[in-house]
């Protein structure tokens, strides 16, 4: 993805994939007729999601934030998994 190098083509992907031959942005998949690069936003949102959630645990393991119990969940004990 390059949205700095399409962005200052205005936009227009078939220019910018004539320039640069990179087609992401005018691809489509086969079955779905989706462009490619909807589908491959998963991945910057995968990382946003997974950096918040080992912000998280570094700060309950610093003692930052309360740890979460869960009364039900025995395994969130250390002392009751074995």
């Amino acid at each position: 993805m390059d949205p700095i190098g399409i962005a200052s083509k205005g936009f227009d992907a078939k220019e910018y994939a004539a320039e640069s031959f990179n087609f992401l942005y005018t691809e489509h998949t086969q079955t779905l007729e989706w462009p490619v690069w909807v589908l491959q936003l998963i991945m910057p949102i995968f990382a946003v999601c997974m950096s918040l959630h080992a912000l998280a645990n570094l700060l309950e393991d610093m003692s930052l934030a309360p740890k979460r119990q869960h009364p039900g969940f025995a395994a969130t004990n250390p002392d009751a998994v074995n």
